[in-house]
């Protein structure tokens, strides 16, 4: 019997390769706004968090409340989905490896701190909404990541008790603590990944060993 069974994804920078394109769209989209530009610095320190905290955080840094991160994050999704039609950044072996892995009875799922408007068209786009039980965005839970709110329900919906059953993929080192206070196994991808089990460049380094040799 293998060691686990689930699968839980994050999306943004890990599933998705788009840190570069999600700046992009906050970048655009405060141009937009006719507010200061942020530098990769400031985008930098706020990797990790939800959508909705990263919006407030850059409206609170600019002089303006909460109430108008809501105008930032209606203009980053739209700006995002342009991106994202020209360029979608699952990747074909990302893909193939999500198919496979659903195929050979894996239990899958994403678990984001983004907003569902920002992901789910993606999905649809490169086929694979139905290979996963379940897509845990930040609108589903009270907390956001390191808080383990996330993964804790998506264990539970997908009716996992054993967390050193599931296996997590995540980008960020808030997302690495949250999938450890859960008390879940996991892989990082890329360099803001410190403190997990195992770290690989990217997801498609993890499917180029986890695909059969016929399908990569």
């Amino acid at each position: 019997m293998r060691a686990s069974t689930t699968v839980l994804f994050d999306f943004n920078g890990t599933l998705s390769d788009d840190e570069t394109e999600l700046e992009a769209a906050y970048g655009a989209a405060l141009s937009e706004m006719g507010l200061r530009i942020m530098s990769s610095d400031e985008y930098a320190s706020l990797l990790g968090k939800s959508e909705p905290d990263i919006a407030r955080a850059l409206m609170k840094a600019r002089g303006f409340d909460a109430e108008k991160s809501v105008e930032l994050l209606h203009r980053v999704g739209e700006r995002y989905a342009e991106i994202c039609r020209v360029d979608p950044r699952v990747s074909q072996q990302s893909v193939e490896m999500v198919k496979h892995l659903e195929h050979q009875g894996w239990n899958l799922a994403i678990v984001t701190g983004t907003l569902r408007q920002l992901i789910q068209p993606v999905l649809e786009e490169r086929g694979i909404t139905e290979c996963f039980h379940i897509v845990l965005t930040i609108e589903d839970v009270e907390n956001g990541k390191p808080d383990p709110e996330g993964f804790l329900k998506a264990a539970a919906l997908i009716g996992e008790q054993e967390s050193t059953k599931i296996l997590v993929f995540e980008d960020s080192q808030a997302g690495v603590a949250a999938a450890k206070s859960a008390g879940m196994n996991v892989v990082g991808i890329g360099p803001s990944s410190s403190g997990a089990d195992l770290v690989f460049n990217s997801m498609d380094e993890v499917a180029g060993i986890i695909l059969p040799q016929s399908v990569r």
